[in-house]
């Protein structure tokens, strides 16, 4: 469980709640300190229940529509040695980590740049930073292990505020109750 980054995921619930909630179970808090915060990327495959224990309605969108500028590209470049496999590891800046697969490419989004601008990463266990372009957001990283470099394209997504942009139907969940997905 970490405060720092508003975000809880568990996967049994704690002592208190474990007659009422299922013993497999993912928890979230969503918090909203800044202006960029109002949104966050959660995969989960089906089947799953959504909970809403607060005392008023939620809306939620599955796979809503996100908006991508591209903002240019940055390179890094590494030394490799024959035969020897690259662990990349890039930080989202909220205390998440995505994997970037050898010889393949990874989305980090949303992203969160430090005060100075800089994204951190992490090669075979060694960290580094990197400088992003401005209003960067959101990463993908191209890892070239046979040149020895890592392709930053950067972009700022943004959810259409527009709702009538995005053609996925919010769900309501009503408060104290639940919604399931089997598909």
């Amino acid at each position: 469980a970490s405060d720092a980054g508003a975000v809880t995921v568990c996967s049994a619930p704690p002592l208190a709640m474990q007659d009422v909630l299922p013993k497999h179970w993912l928890h979230m808090r969503a918090c909203c300190s800044a202006s960029d915060d109002g949104w966050c990327t959660v995969e989960v495959q089906a089947p799953f229940t959504i909970v809403n224990a607060c005392p008023c309605d939620i809306f939620c969108r599955l796979n809503p529509l996100v908006t991508r500028t591209h903002l240019g590209k940055e390179k890094d470049r590494f030394t490799s040695e024959p035969g020897i496999s690259l662990e990349l590891i890039v930080g989202d800046g909220r205390g998440g980590e995505v994997r970037v697969p050898q010889g393949g490419q990874a989305e980090i989004l949303p992203l969160r740049l430090d005060a100075d601008g800089f994204f951190h990463w992490r090669c075979n266990g060694k960290h580094f930073r990197s400088r992003a372009k401005r209003n960067t957001n959101c990463l993908i990283a191209v890892l070239d292990a046979r040149h020895g470099e890592i392709i930053w394209n950067c972009f700022h997504a943004v959810m259409p505020s527009d709702p009538g942009r995005d053609r996925s139907a919010p769900l309501r969940i009503g408060s104290q109750s639940f919604l399931a997905a089997f598909d």
